[in-house]
């Protein structure tokens, strides 16, 4: 294995999604529509999001040993990602989701981990050489945390920049995590529940975050864009240009994805959310939560 500009930590994913008109309130049944089968997992889409824009990229994964585990290592070689730091597992299956989408392109995502669950911190033994010679460590936290806060500890090590998109949401993030974390990218709901904050006031949230990170906190706004703040304390605003919204899954992993291939390329905040943001937008008007291609950016 050579030399990669990214290594990404994170989760795959066997997604299912079905099309309903509206969310089902609590007990109450609705018919659904058009299955769709894909690949997933935050982790899977961002590695080839970053590929696809033109970067070497080793992907850190767990997956079962089944037809579905096989399967999304023929997708990653197919995209060109190395995977001789895939791990297979024999005693989890790959993880599935459970994707809702109703008639205005929102959704509700259901996660059974499974392997993902499994990787643990020695597991990243074999790709200390990898993240040692790497210049962006990217996680999100469909895996456990303690196996993302080894992964920055050995990024810190080397001198790569660490990005995290801490999703899903989770209340607590420990302090050895938060040492090491360079670039943090949430959306509003994660946001909150990082600072314990209920304000929507994301000026607010930004100033809260940056505190506890090194160069720059980005929060994604769904249609009204993105805002972040980087070291300096200088407030970006980006819009998001105006889509025919299908299908919003996916839509933040192009955003991360081509946010890490901005950050590469120019180490500008501001320059990185814009390729973000149109990117994400792009991703909303197809269906599933990979996108046939990112940006033209090589």
């Amino acid at each position: 294995m050579g030399m990669v500009e990214v290594v990404v930590i994170g989760s795959y994913c066997h997604d299912v999604g079905l099309r309903v008109e509206s969310f089902p309130s609590p007990g109450e049944t609705v018919f659904g529509s058009d299955i769709l089968e894909s690949h997933g997992g935050k982790g899977s889409n961002q590695a080839i999001n970053v590929r696809r824009a033109g970067h070497s990229v080793a992907f850190v994964c767990a997956i079962g040993d089944d037809a579905k585990g096989h399967g999304a290592v023929d997708l990653w070689r197919s995209e060109d990602l190395d995977t001789s730091l895939t791990l297979i597992k024999s005693d989890g299956p790959t993880g599935m989701a459970l994707i809702v989408i109703a008639a205005s392109g929102e959704n509700q995502i259901i996660v059974s981990p499974g392997a993902n669950a499994l990787l643990r911190p020695q597991d990243l033994a074999p790709a200390r050489n990898c993240i040692a010679n790497t210049s962006l460590v990217l996680s999100q936290l469909e895996v456990p945390t303690d196996t993302v806060v080894e992964a920055f500890r050995l990024a810190r090590i080397a001198g790569a920049v660490t990005v995290l998109n801490a999703a899903p949401a989770l209340s607590v993030i420990p302090d050895t995590l938060w040492a090491n974390l360079d670039l943090l990218i949430v959306n509003e709901t994660e946001a909150q529940q990082l600072t314990g904050c209920t304000s929507n006031d994301y000026v607010q949230l930004c100033a809260l975050l940056i505190s506890r990170v090194r160069l720059g906190v980005v929060i994604t706004c769904g249609p009204l864009g993105a805002i972040g703040i980087n070291a300096q304390g200088e407030l970006i605003r980006v819009a998001a240009p105006k889509v025919e919204v299908v299908d919003t899954t996916g839509a933040g992993d192009a955003f991360v994805g081509a946010f890490c291939s901005g950050w590469l390329r120019t180490r500008d905040l501001r320059a990185s959310m814009q390729l973000g943001t149109a990117s994400g937008s792009l991703a909303c008007t197809t269906r599933g939560a990979l996108p046939p291609s990112l940006l033209p950016v090589h």
